[in-house]
């Protein structure tokens, strides 16, 4: 019996350690068994980037998340969604280390907004059918 491929794309992907780790594993997904295979990863900081193809042998996307529209998506990484998309976005504005005043800047409230960006992206592309499942670590 063939093995089912679970494929798995990772936006604000970073040097790819949660993908690595991932791919590791066996996944067990809706009742099926099977491996993550991911397909990419996104990020806008290059030596990440270049970190993550390293550690997944699947390639990164230097970019920024605010500029990425659904046809990039599809484009990159076909018309059917990815199985499972796992983010894990920044979260320094909202993580209490930083002082009140510095968290209510632009840049921090901006980045704060990051992962709604992107989930509002990934449904224009994929909506009618979206990933399976969808995991934001934080």
């Amino acid at each position: 019996m063939r093995e089912h491929r679970f494929t798995a794309l990772y936006p604000f992907g970073g040097l790819g350690g949660g993908a690595h780790g991932q791919a590791r594993c066996r996944a067990q997904l809706l009742g099926q068994s099977g491996k993550i295979e991911p397909i990419g990863g996104i990020d806008f900081d290059a030596n990440a980037c270049a970190d993550f193809e390293y550690l997944t042998d699947a390639p990164a996307w230097a970019t920024d998340v605010l500029g990425i529209k659904a046809w990039d998506l599809r484009h990159r990484y076909g018309c059917s969604a990815p199985d499972f998309v796992f983010l894990s976005p920044p979260c320094k504005g909202a993580s209490g280390l930083l002082s009140a005043e510095k968290a209510a800047t632009e840049k921090y409230k901006l980045m704060n907004q990051l992962a709604l960006v992107w989930m509002r992206v990934m449904l224009e592309a994929w909506g009618e059918r979206p990933p399976k499942f969808v995991l934001i670590e934080n």
